[in-house]
């Protein structure tokens, strides 16, 4: 891991020092679509990425994990209910 700093905050970049035929291999194993969005969407995405230092798709991946996390939590706060309802819209 290198520390840079930049600006009021320090930045961490991360290396993935793994051999580059197993990135490849991790590479494959994601799924792609194709998405269509407003352009005004598509402006704000994009400066919102730019500023946390990720690609639109890293910040769209990044935005999908966050939703999945705060709605797996939610589900624990009262599991008896809400993983009843979870497994019957499966």
């Amino acid at each position: 891991m290198i520390k840079k700093k930049g600006g009021r905050f320090p930045i961490l970049i991360e290396l993935d020092l793994r051999p580059l035929h197993i990135l490849k291999k991790n590479m494959a194993k994601r799924k792609s679509f194709l998405l269509r969005l407003d352009p005004k969407l598509w402006d704000e995405l994009n400066i919102w990425a730019q500023s946390e230092l990720r690609s639109v798709n890293g910040q769209i991946e990044f935005l999908l994990r966050e939703a999945i996390k705060k709605r797996k939590k939610s589900f624990t706060s009262r599991p008896d209910e809400k993983i009843k309802e979870w497994k019957k819209e499966d």
